[in-house]
């Protein structure tokens, strides 16, 4: 590969990760020279988007090499000024079990080359996005996501183990007083809940909702002394509002009921839902804060890694000076920015004193959650699979409608978090819980279907027919199934988090938002930059300057000022201003303004099961 022509960044960033890709757009836009690596062929880094062959590949490789850990060829070297550490590469993933299960035929390589199989597209990790908090705003006021879309996720659901089905959480009023399975005294006490989240909502510091909370109370206490809800009520709260995944006393009432605001200021934003997805996988995010990073001159470099750091000896804080990258060329940088996933060569990743999220994604032909092909979260409470589970199982099912699977195939995925001490305990759950929802409901499907098929041939077959009735294929298959677990580690236990001037990069976390993701890309933003700059300012309109060149060029070419047709355009309004006002009764006016506002907001509505513009926000 080609040595790069500039040597000397004021930024170098490691990575194409959500908060580096962030990072690398913001800064771009602020003046800093940058280069963005990535040692991978693509974009995303944990919060990447592949494809079923990228996948396979992928899994299969550590499955066969049991390769945990990918070393960098650095040296350590030493001169009078600098010295050189050498770096490794470990990845956060690793994999369990992966099996293709379609066959015979077609054969998983037949497979793999097909055109259904190319229309996957599968996320590593499961995010959404809230409809109105601090991303989908920073999409529309920097036009970040002028060419994105977005799919509305079409409902929450919580599985009730005393019914054993899964109910969905009421998003309205009318939801929640027509909803069958909550009781007339439950309904009374969750509308007494969401009203004093209202008033806490619009209150400030010193109002007497505020005082309620205790900054010393966890979130659990405070729902249990101050509002009383029954187990049910308190797990559609804590899971599918708060979106928390465990009743851990760890987690403050002040925090809790942040999440709860998250929630329902994004509720009714777009629909019935708070949560947005990105068409075609999350990944597009990165893609998108990338393109921005690009068309303001920042360096992009996908497959080139760095294999060493250069540190300043002299200095007395410890800082970086530079890197070398994988081909072997020296680069110098006045601040380090890189994922979780570089270490010093000489330090090893401790996986029992770090939390792990198992992650298993399976491709279907058969949906387990609601009855249509629409986006859907799905939650599995603490205790549901077995005492083992002490946390939450989140289950995302994804269909074609949100460009991640071909035509009535299905991408469902499941995760769990496993506190530290817990990670075999978690893969057993994990196992449990696919073995319930998906393998039993494949055969139970399967069944039916062929009771169906023998009872309609006993009807159509006269009794002295000789023919024999063929066996009826199954219509509920399992395409493909990997089982992998992430781990979350500390970025302060990094030891590259010493030097002065290198930023280490969170994992991805459990929770399903992106919220803490931005606030992390955002703090580091404004410690290199300052806070008067904008994160991203708004970019410029490519289709109103193209407009204003057209009129300019057709100006020129005619021999006419630009400014004397703005005034005879200026003249021309205070004129048609004048008669309108004479023509028509301040009363006439008035009606016909709020017709055409009336007219304007109906044709302008967007549909819940149509794909979402980031650009509609700012219409």
């Amino acid at each position: 590969m080609a040595q790069l022509e500039e040597t000397n960044y004021d930024i170098i960033i490691v990575g194409t990760g959500m908060v580096e890709s962030m990072l690398g757009g913001a800064l771009t836009r602020a003046g800093k020279t940058v280069l963005q690596l990535d040692p991978n062929d693509y974009y995303g880094g944990q919060y990447r988007t592949l494809s079923l062959s990228e996948i396979n590949s992928m899994f299969q490789s550590k499955l066969d090499h049991q390769q945990t850990s990918v070393s960098i060829t650095g040296e350590n070297t030493v001169d009078e000024t600098t010295e050189n550490k050498a770096l490794s590469y470990q990845d956060a993933y690793r994999a369990v079990n992966c099996s293709y299960q379609y066959g015979p035929e077609p054969t998983l390589e037949e497979y793999l080359t097909s055109r259904e199989a190319r229309r996957f597209n599968i996320d590593l990790v499961n995010k959404l996005i809230y409809s109105n908090v601090n991303l989908v705003p920073l999409l529309v006021k920097s036009s970040v996501g002028r060419y994105m879309e977005f799919k509305l996720i079409d409902s929450v659901q919580l599985f009730i183990a005393d019914q054993g089905s899964f109910q969905r959480v009421p998003c309205t009023k009318g939801e929640i007083m027509s909803n069958s399975f909550i009781s007339r005294m439950d309904k009374l006490y969750l509308g007494k809940f969401l009203k004093f989240c209202l008033e806490y909502q619009q209150s400030d510091e010193n109002s007497e909702s505020r005082k309620q909370i205790s900054s010393e109370q966890s979130f659990i206490q405070f729902l249990r002394k101050s509002h009383k809800l029954s187990t049910v009520l308190e797990n559609f709260i804590i899971y599918a509002i708060a979106m928390l995944d465990s009743k851990d006393e760890c987690v403050s009432a002040v925090e809790g009921m942040k999440r709860i605001e998250r929630y329902m200021n994004s509720l009714g934003k777009y629909g019935n839902s708070a949560f947005l997805y990105p068409m075609y996988g999350i990944s597009e995010l990165s893609q998108a804060f990338c393109r921005v990073g690009a068309v303001y001159s920042g360096t992009y470099v996908l497959r080139r890694g760095v294999q060493s750091l250069s540190v300043n000896n002299d200095s007395s804080t410890q800082e970086v000076t530079g890197v070398v990258c994988t081909e072997k060329q020296a680069l110098t940088c006045g601040t380090l920015i890189l994922n979780n996933d570089y270490r010093l060569s000489d330090s090893s990743l401790d996986t029992e004193n770090c939390e792990m999220i198992s992650r298993r994604v399976v491709l279907t032909t058969f949906r387990i959650v609601a009855d249509d092909d629409g986006a859907h979260i799905a939650i599995l409470p603490p205790g549901t699979i077995s005492e083992k589970q002490t946390t939450a199982i989140t289950i995302v099912q994804l269909s074609q409608r949100s460009a991640t699977a071909p035509k009535d195939c299905f991408v469902i995925s499941f995760q769990m978090r496993s506190k530290i001490g817990e990670h075999q305990a978690a893969q057993e759950v994990m196992n449990a819980a696919v073995q319930r929802f998906l393998y039993e409901k494949r055969e139970k499907l399967n069944n039916q279907y062929t009771k169906e098929q023998d009872e309609e041939k006993e009807e159509e077959q006269d009794e002295l027919a000789e023919v024999k009735a063929q066996v009826p294929s199954p219509v509920a298959k399992i395409i493909y199934d990997v089982h992998y677990t992430q781990y979350v580690r500390d970025p302060s236990q990094n030891e590259l988090s010493q030097y002065s001037n290198v930023f280490v990069c969170k994992d991805a976390d459990i929770y399903l938002d992106m919220e803490d993701t931005v606030s992390e890309a955002k703090a580091i933003f404004y410690k290199l930059c300052g806070e008067d700059l904008d994160f991203i300012e708004k970019l410029p309109d490519p289709e109103e300057n193209l407009t204003n060149q057209i009129i300019d060029e057709d100006a020129r070419m005619l021999g006419i000022d630009q400014q004397s047709i703005q005034q005879q355009e200026i003249l021309q309004e205070e004129s048609f201003s004048e008669n309108a006002t004479t023509s028509e009764t301040p009363t006439e006016n008035a009606a016909d303004a709020t017709n055409d506002a009336v007219e304007s907001s109906s044709e302008t509505t967007t549909s819940s099961n149509e794909p979402i513009s980031a650009e509609q926000e700012s219409s």
